[in-house]
Order: C-alpha cells, then sequence, then structure tokens
C-alpha cells in the first residue's frame, strides 16, 4: 500500500523503515489473519524511499541526457559566434587602429564590440522564444508519461526571464574575449603594417573549431550508440506476436448477478464465445496480467520433493489464463498441451509452466507430470503443458519464470479474478473497438471497458522512453553538426580571403587548381581531425551516462565511434569544397595587383 508522509527532523529513512517493520509485525495479531499472512508480514519489510525519487526516477535519465544535449548545442553555438567575431574583428583592425590614433580609447572599442555580441543575441532570442511556442506543443506530446510535469509546461515570464538572461550571459561569453584581444593588438597592427591575421588569432580559431567538432562528435556518438540500441530491441524476440492483437479489460458488475468465480468463470467463457463470432476474429484468449501492461505476482511453490518450510521454495512468476490464450498471443508450446474448457470449470488442479519455470523448478527432469502446490495449502497442480518464455515487463528485461494456472482451480473459494485481460487476434484489431464496446454494453451494460491498447501500441510504450531520448539527442547532434559546418565554412572562407595574394603567388609559380583545393581542404581536415580525436576520448567518458538507457550495445562501442568520426570526417571534407574551389579559381594578377 502506498503511503506518502513527511518525516520529522532529524529521522531518516532507516528509522522509518524499521518502525514500520514493526508495526507490519504487530499486524496480524491485532487485526487477526490466517497464518499464511503472518507468515508473509515476516517476509517482507516496508520499502521507504523519497518521493521526488518515486515522482521522477525513471525520467531521471532522459532529461538529464536531454539538458545535457542542449548545453552542448549552446557552447558551440557560442563557439561558433565567437569565431565569427574573432574574423570580423581581425578584418577590421585597421579600422581599430586608426580609431585608437585619432582618440578613441580602448573601453570604447570594447563596448562598441560588445554592443554588436548584444545585439546579435538580442536577435537570437526574439527569433527563439516564438520558434519555442511553435514547438513546446508537438514536444510535450511527444515526451513520455514518466517525465512528470510536462504537460504544465508553458512559456510564461520565468521562462522569459531566463531567456533574456541567457541571452545576456551568450553575449557576454561570446563577445568580450574578440573585444579585448582585438582592441589589443590594433595598434601594433598599425605601426607594422600587417594585414593578415596573427598566428595567435589562427589558433584560437582553429581550437574553437576544434572544440566545436568533439562537443558534436559527442552528440553523433551518443545518438548512434541510442539508435543501436533502439534497433536491438526491434529485433527482440519477446516470446509472442506483437502484430493484429488487440487488450482490453472490463469488470462485470454485481448489478448483473455476477457472483461467485464459477460464476465469472463461465460468464468469461461465454463472452469468449461472443467475441469469436465477431467478423475477422481469428482466435481470443484471455490472462490476467497482459504483458508489457501489468506486472505479475510471485509466489514460492512447493515441489513433491521439497523438504523444509513452505516458503523456502523456488520463487517463481503466476497468473491464469483460460480459451486460445497461447495461440492468440503466438507462444509456442514446446511440449505437452494448453488448458481445455474443463480445466476452467472443474477441480482438475492442472497448470502450464514456461520453459525457464521448468528448468527452475525441475532442473534436468521432464516438467510434464510434475506436481507442486502453494505454500500452507494442500491442494497439488499437476503441470501439463510447457511453453517458451515471454517479456512480461520490459523488452529490456530477462523473461520470468512463469507458472500459468487455469481461470477457476481447483478450489473456487481460493482462485478467481474478476476482470482479466482479453487478447483477440484479428486483421482488423484496431478496428474491433467500437464493436467490441458494444458487445460488453448488451452482457453487462454496467462495466467500463478500459486499458484497451493494441500489442504494437504496447510494445511502442516500452521504448518510448529510449525513442524520446534518442530522437531529442538525433535532432541536437544533427543541429550542433550543422553549426560546426558553418563555423568551418566561415574559418576557410576567412582563411582563403587573408591568403589570396599568397595563393596567387602559387598560381603564377604553377602551382595547380588541384593543389591549391587539397590545400584548403587538407586544413579544413588537419583541424576537424583534432576535433574528433579530442571528442572521441570526451565521448568515450561521457557516454557512460547513457548506459541505463542503452540495450545490447557497450557505452564504448568502437563500430559506432569508428562509424561516427569517419562520416564526420566526410562531411568536413564536402563542407570544404566550397572554399578551396573559390581558393583555386583565383586569378594571380588580380590577386598580385591587390596585394
Amino acid at each position: 500500500v502506498p503511503l506518502v508522509a513527511r518525516l520529522a527532523p532529524g529521522v531518516d529513512e532507516a528509522q522509518v523503515v524499521e518502525r514500520l517493520t514493526a508495526v507490519a509485525r504487530r499486524m496480524p495479531e491485532r487485526w487477526g489473519g490466517s497464518a499464511e499472512y503472518a507468515r508473509i508480514m515476516e517476509r517482507y519489510r516496508p520499502v521507504v524511499r523519497p518521493l521526488k525519487e518515486e515522482l521522477v526516477g525513471g525520467a531521471r535519465a532522459p532529461v538529464l541526457v536531454l539538458f545535457g544535449a542542449v548545453v552542448i548545442v549552446l557552447a558551440i553555438a557560442c563557439a561558433n559566434v565567437t569565431n565569427l567575431l574573432f574574423v570580423r574583428s581581425e578584418s577590421r583592425l585597421r579600422d581599430f587602429a586608426i580609431r585608437q590614433a585619432i582618440g578613441a580609447g580602448r573601453k570604447e572599442l570594447v563596448r562598441a564590440q560588445m554592443a554588436e555580441a548584444v545585439l546579435i543575441a538580442v536577435g537570437a532570442g526574439a527569433i527563439a522564444v516564438p520558434l519555442a511556442a511553435l514547438a513546446l506543443p508537438g514536444f510535450v506530446a511527444s515526451t513520455p508519461g514518466s517525465v512528470t510535469g510536462m504537460s504544465d509546461a508553458a512559456i510564461d515570464a520565468s521562462t522569459l526571464g531566463f531567456a533574456v538572461a541567457l541571452c545576456m550571459l551568450t553575449a557576454l561569453g561570446c563577445g568580450i574575449g574578440p573585444a579585448v584581444r582585438v582592441t589589443r593588438q590594433a595598434t601594433e597592427r598599425l605601426r607594422d603594417g600587417q594585414r593578415g591575421s596573427s598566428v595567435a588569432g589562427g589558433w584560437t580559431r582553429d581550437g574553437l573549431v576544434v572544440a566545436q567538432t568533439a562537443l558534436a562528435l559527442v552528440l553523433l556518438v551518443g545518438s548512434g550508440l541510442l539508435l543501436r540500441s533502439w534497433q536491438e530491441l526491434r529485433s527482440v524476440d519477446p516470446g509472442y506476436d506483437t502484430e493484429d492483437l488487440l487488450t482490453f479489460q472490463f469488470a462485470p458488475g454485481e448489478a448483473e448477478g455476477l457472483v461467485g468465480p464459477e460464476v465469472l468463470a463461465r460468464f468469461h467463457l461465454d463472452f469468449m464465445e461472443r467475441l469469436r463470432a465477431l467478423p475477422g476474429v481469428e482466435t481470443v484468449g484471455l490472462v490476467e496480467n497482459v504483458p508489457l501492461d501489468e506486472s505479475v505476482g510471485s509466489v514460492r511453490l512447493r515441489r513433491e520433493s521439497d523438504v523444509g518450510e513452505d516458503d523456502e521454495g523456488p520463487l517463481v512468476g503466476r497468473t491464469w489464463t483460460a480459451g486460445d490464450y497461447f495461440e492468440a498471443m503466438g507462444i509456442e508450446l514446446l511440449r505437452g498441451r494448453t488448458f481445455a474448457d474443463s480445466d476452467h470449470t472443474t477441480e482438475l488442479g492442472n497448470a502450464i509452466v514456461s520453459s525457464s519455470a521448468a528448468a527452475q523448478l525441475w532442473p534436468g527432469e521432464e516438467a510434464i507430470g510434475q506436481r507442486f502446490r502453494w505454500p500452507g495449502r494442500d491442494e497439488w497442480y499437476t503441470v501439463v503443458g510447457v511453453v517458451e518464455d515471454v517479456m512480461q515487463y520490459s523488452l529490456r528485461d530477462r523473461p520470468q519464470p512463469l507458472v500459468y494456472f487455469s481461470l477457476v482451480s481447483p478450489t473456487p473459494d481460493f482462485w478467481q479474478f474478476s476482470s482479466p485481460g482479453y487478447v483477440v487476434r484479428s486483421e482488423r484489431a484496431s478496428e474491433l473497438v467500437p464493436e467490441v464496446r458494444e458487445l460488453i454494453r448488451e452482457v453487462t451494460p454496467s462495466a467500463p471497458m478500459y486499458r484497451v491498447y493494441t500489442m504494437e501500441e504496447l510494445v511502442s510504450g516500452s521504448m518510448v522512453t529510449l525513442s524520446f531520448t534518442m530522437t531529442t539527442l538525433a535532432v541536437a547532434a544533427l543541429l550542433a553538426l550543422l553549426l560546426g559546418l558553418v563555423g568551418l565554412y566561415g574559418i576557410l572562407s576567412f582563411a582563403v580571403a587573408q591568403r589570396t595574394r599568397e595563393i596567387g603567388v602559387r598560381m603564377a609559380l604553377g602551382a595547380r587548381a588541384a593543389e591549391v583545393r587539397r590545400m584548403v581542404v587538407g586544413r579544413g581536415a588537419r583541424v576537424v581531425a583534432g576535433g574528433v580525436i579530442v571528442g572521441s576520448i570526451v565521448a568515450a567518458a561521457s557516454t557512460r551516462a547513457l548506459s541505463s538507457l542503452l540495450f545490447g550495445v557497450a557505452a564504448f562501442d568502437a563500430a559506432t565511434f569508428a562509424a561516427v568520426s569517419a562520416g564526420m570526417l566526410a562531411v568536413v571534407v564536402l563542407a570544404s569544397y566550397l572554399p578551396a574551389r573559390r581558393a583555386s579559381a583565383v586569378d594571380p594578377i588580380e590577386s598580385l595587383r591587390a596585394g
């Protein structure tokens, strides 16, 4: 039973567990109950954890990954803008030097530079806020339900205040470096008469490109790992079919006289016959716990060969089925048989076990014909069939050993469940809902129909956190790559413009256009190769944060790292081609005359 309580000052979780355990031990004596109930209360302990962990525990990993991706994209954008401001400032060195020569102070020049950076940041913010408002509904709709509070997300005054503050901080961060550095060099540049950029400035620009490349590579590697995990999950065999299956539940009410396990059992068996008569329905079954929708309980079974206390037997999952459940779900029967109608209405006491349950309960033996019973009860069950394992909780988990019981057996006062999950196989699975709902109204008007899904929806739901994180990280990675390419293009274009005279001299001395193109592309490739090396190291350390989301692939997957690195280098070579082509088209006569 979940309870919410505020802890008194000085009380920790261990003390709460201790006190709740003492209360639980006294409950059978105070409120009464069977000896089995007392044993259960002795065997289990209360679980205490912070409410924050309960609410956001499942969403912590995707939210942190998304936040990290946003920070990285912002850092790449800032590096890009800083680099472009460096380029712009260095191209205006003579202008700044002249201003200083006629009386302008460094502070005035820095303020002028910073004003440009602020205008750029404010303009970007003015565009970003409306775009965010347009994208927010779609983002909220695609967010997994495990991320609590997203339905209340809105762009309000606090959001706008944060955006304004962030714009000012990015303007300061992007503009202060180029402004201070360029104003410091202006006088020296005027005195020595140089027109090109300094070596230190070139190293700074190249370093920013390396940083952009490294950060973009981290995002690309992360999205690549998540994509591979998604592909691995899609290829998992859950032990049942996922197509053409409709699942739903409804609870027959006492108003229709449906009271008692035998009456309910007969009602559900008859209702399955009605479902089979619907057009397009192939097979129908029911189960207490639909895979990927509900969890199963556990029990320690007592085998004939066991000695000792009842509660020391092997722990396995248990659920109840009826109809053609195994056939409808596509769960393969390995040995023996499945349930017949007589198993659900008489006291035969038959059961079916999964292959892993058979291996755990009777290792090295044939499970068919083996008998077991529940702790504290005298009725024995006989195994009549063995079926393949199924993924009950998630496609990520190993199949749990599972025992299937018949709908009512062996004693009606012990086994019953009033609202099983129906499984209907039909090519019209997604179209059957209105017809099924009408059929339920006919037989039990007061019973609501709920938990209506197709198995494909349940499979998608089990992967929604991974899919959401993969999609958002991929978008961030592509945006980071685009920003990095824009930055690289700007730097190479500036370098070509600065070296126009040198390139003209080379071509006048006989250098071919292909050699000039290789020179420009080679510089871009060398700079990006440094970023790839740094990014691979950073990615190898940071992808551990994705471990809880990965499936079937290691956090350091050599194939993913190699593919992403090679792909980035190939894209960079293509991005470098335009500046290289421009460089190879330089007219030597014009460049020498301009020099």
